[in-house]
Formats: C-alpha cells, sequence, structure tokens
C-alpha cells in the first residue's frame, strides 16, 4: 500500500508538471493537463482529510472570497438554465470555464499546508520560487525555439510562436511571471531581502529572457501590459520603501528602469506602425456598425475609413467596435445568460441577425464575464480582486511580507490585462486562481503564526 509521503510526493509531481505545461496547447502534449489537475486535486482532498490539515479560513478575508466564489458558481448557472439558449452546453462550459477554476483556487489554498506536513524543510520561498520556475520554462522554450528557427532559416520570425497557439497567449504568460521576477528584483535592490531561492545572477537571467520573449512576441498589449506592471511596482515600493536614508540609491535604481522600459516602449513604437495612426483608427473603430469588417471578417464587408479617408488598421480600430458593442449587449443583457466561450458572437448573432457576424469574442475578459455572469457576476468578481489586494497591501505594509508583494502585483498585473485581453477562460484564469490562492495561503499562514 502507497505511503502517505510518497502520495505527498505523487501530488507534488502533479503540481509540478502541471504549472510546467499548463500553457502549452493539448495537442502538444502527449496527455490532456486535466488529468493533472483532476488527480493533483482528488489526492490532495484525500491528504487533507487523511492528515487532518489544521488550516482554518473561515475566519478573515479569505472566508469572503470563498463566499463570494460559491455565489458566482450558484448565480451562473441559475442564470444559464434560465437564460442560456443549449443547457447542455452551459453545463459543460460552467464546468470547465469557471467550475474548474475555482476548484484551482481551493486547491492552491490547501497545496502547501498539505505539502509542508511530509516535506518540512519545504519553505515558503522554496515552494514559490518552484512555480516561478516551471512558469518561466515555456517563455524560455520559446527564445530556445526561435533561435533554433533563426540558424535554420536565416531570420528571426517577429510576433509568432510554435508553443503556443497566438502570441496574445504568449504574452499573457511572459505577464504573469514578469511581474513576480521584477518584484524580486526591486525588492533585493531596495531591501537586500530576497523572496526567491534564485541568486542574482539566475534572476536577471531570468528578466532578461523574460524581455527577449516580449520582444519577439511583438505584441503591442503584451508591452503595455509589462510596462505598466513594472510602472506600479516601481510606485507600490517606494510608497513603501522611500525614505530619506535610501533616496539616492532608490532614484539611481528608478531612472534606469525608466530608462529600460522607455527604451522597451520607443522599440515597440519604432517597430509597430499601427502605434502612429492609433487615434484616429480608434475614433473611426468605436462607431463601427456590425456589418463591416471588424465584425464580419469578410473582405467584401464594408471597411471603417479614418477622416482623411485612408482605411484603418484594423488591429486599431475593432478593438474599441469590440467593447462598445459588449457594453451594449451588457446594458440589454444586464443579468447574463449564461457561461459559454461564444457568449459574445451568440449575443451579436442574436441582436443582429442580418449581419454575417463571425468574430467569436470581445477582446475583454472582464467585459465577456458580465456577459456570462451579469452586472452582478461582474461586480462580484471585481470586489473578490479588491479584497485580495487590500489583504495583500495590509500584509505588505505591516509585516513587510515578502509573499504579499507577490500577490499585490500578480492580481493587480491579471486584472488589468483583463480589461484588455480575454484572459478569464482556460489555463490563464486556472493559472490566475490557483497562483493567486497559493500566494493568499501563504501570507495568510505568516500572519497566523506570530
Amino acid at each position: 500500500m502507497i505511503s502517505i509521503r510518497n502520495l505527498t510526493s505523487v501530488l507534488f509531481t502533479f503540481v509540478v508538471l502541471l504549472a510546467i505545461v499548463w500553457p502549452i496547447p493539448n495537442e502538444l502534449l502527449p496527455f490532456h493537463r486535466n488529468l493533472f489537475i483532476y488527480s493533483a486535486f482528488i489526492i490532495a482532498l484525500g491528504l487533507y482529510f487523511h492528515n487532518q490539515i489544521d488550516v482554518d479560513y473561515r475566519s478573515g478575508k479569505i472566508r469572503w472570497l470563498i463566499i463570494i466564489l460559491v455565489t458566482i458558481s450558484i448565480y451562473g448557472l441559475i442564470i444559464g438554465l434560465l437564460y442560456s439558449p443549449n443547457i447542455k452546453l452551459m453545463l459543460k462550459n460552467w464546468n470547465g470555464m469557471w467550475v474548474r477554476p475555482v476548484m484551482l483556487f481551493f486547491l492552491g489554498l490547501y497545496i502547501y499546508p498539505i505539502l509542508k506536513r511530509e516535506f518540512t524543510t519545504l519553505t515558503p520561498e522554496r515552494f514559490i520560487s518552484i512555480i516561478v520556475l516551471c512558469f518561466f520554462i515555456s517563455p524560455a522554450l520559446h527564445v530556445i525555439d526561435t533561435l533554433l528557427f533563426y540558424f535554420e532559416n536565416s531570420y528571426i520570425p517577429w510576433g509568432e510562436t510554435r508553443l503556443f497557439r497566438t502570441r496574445t497567449e504568449l504574452s499573457i504568460q511572459i505577464n504573469m511571471i514578469a511581474v513576480i521576477l521584477i518584484a524580486e528584483a526591486l525588492r533585493r535592490a531596495f531591501k537586500h531581502q530576497p523572496a526567491l531561492v534564485f541568486n542574482n545572477l539566475s534572476l536577471v537571467l531570468m528578466i532578461a529572457i523574460i524581455g527577449i520573449s516580449t520582444a519577439l512576441a511583438n505584441t503591442r498589449f503584451g508591452t503595455i501590459g509589462l510596462t505598466a506592471g513594472m510602472f506600479s511596482m516601481i510606485f507600490l515600493i517606494l510608497l513603501k520603501e522611500l525614505n530619506r536614508k535610501n533616496l539616492f540609491k532608490m532614484s539611481i535604481i528608478v531612472t534606469a528602469i525608466t530608462i529600460a522600459i522607455a527604451i522597451l516602449g520607443y522599440s515597440s513604437f519604432k517597430k509597430d506602425p499601427r502605434w502612429h495612426t492609433l487615434k484616429e483608427d480608434v475614433t473611426a473603430g468605436w462607431d463601427a456598425p456590425v456589418k463591416s469588417y471588424c465584425f464580419e471578417l469578410n473582405p467584401s464587408s464594408p471597411q471603417l475609413k479614418r477622416g482623411d479617408g485612408e482605411p484603418v488598421d484594423t488591429s486599431n480600430a475593432c478593438r474599441p467596435a469590440y467593447i462598445h458593442q459588449a457594453l451594449e449587449l451588457i446594458a440589454y443583457y444586464p443579468m447574463g445568460i449564461g457561461a459559454g466561450k461564444s457568449v459574445y458572437l451568440n449575443l451579436l448573432q442574436k441582436n443582429h441577425p442580418t449581419a454575417n457576424i463571425n468574430i467569436s469574442q470581445s477582446h475583454s475578459g472582464l467585459l465577456e464575464l458580465a456577459m456570462q455572469y451579469g452586472v452582478f457576476g461582474l461586480i462580484a468578481w471585481l470586489t473578490f480582486n479588491i479584497i485580495i489586494i487590500l489583504q495583500a497591501w495590509r500584509s505588505y505594509t505591516r509585516s513587510n511580507d515578502k509573499i504579499a508583494l507577490f500577490s499585490l502585483i500578480f492580481t493587480i498585473g491579471f486584472l488589468s490585462r483583463s480589461l484588455i485581453d480575454r484572459n478569464l477562460i482556460d489555463h490563464f484564469f486556472e493559472q490566475f486562481m490557483f497562483v493567486s490562492a497559493v500566494l493568499l495561503s501563504i501570507t495568510w499562514i505568516k500572519d497566523h503564526s506570530k
């Protein structure tokens, strides 16, 4: 019969493998990653009851987070049963798009206490470092794959990737890992207090590879997300750490980082001509009719034009057009219609039956969540994130908790990205729920052990 320690080792292995392969499409893997998700959850559940893990989240902010998730789950199911045009498909999507991420949130809350019981030398810093390293592997593989491609073909495939479905998926993965690595670098520079086990050289190398991967992805919103994340971290750490003693040192560091950000932004601006006509294209796109190329994706459909009569850049113009229509749909269906991967397309086709609409998403995770779970679900989800942010800020400012800083930045970064990209879906959402729960649980354990 398998021992508890061996079973815990299996759980640890599954979690590590899941963290490595999470962003890689299942068709490129010899197995489906859900195998790791459900196996890890079942094993963790059994170990939790067998070992009688002494972690009680019924008091404090985590209790309210659990209540919010359960409430959205029940509300989404009821609304879907009442209003979804396809109940069977809705139930499948509700399970995959919401219940599984919630399940991973619970796994994240208890995974460290379960592992710690058998592996007593597994510190919070080591465990977070393992997760960070696993998340780092896929962007690093993208850089290696690009180098191999260059040696074989003598040119760099900017904006292309063979390990991710799209470059947007790659940039979202980069943003998730970059915020933690850069926060760690800033903490070391300002306070000389490392939270991860990597030495300084390894940390610098990882950040450099992340930067190269960002440049290779060549996504404007990935660059914006990385830049905004760096500025946010600088601001938050300055707010906490600035004093007369380290003013000069911090000024030098901030100046160096600002120069690096400026170089990154200027490089994106020069390489990507879409920046040059952004204002005119957005203005034209906001009022775009549904019977246009942005929604029908047909070359014969009417093309949007700027005030000077020139065709717009569709990448600039179509995104505001999608957002405008999404806001109108939310106003028309304020209660939502239940879970669905194509909820945006379905509602557009329902409201505009004469248009040959082919666009499947609104490019905004928050707006699509509102279309599925209504205004109530959107408010509840924002409340969920705000509670995490406030709790992390409290632990960081009062206890100088290094892990709390990661929780704070990670949540702010993912929430911000959900405004402009559809990341509240599939493995992005699963990763966020798991990692945010891990960071929360470690912060909670530290706060209650004092």
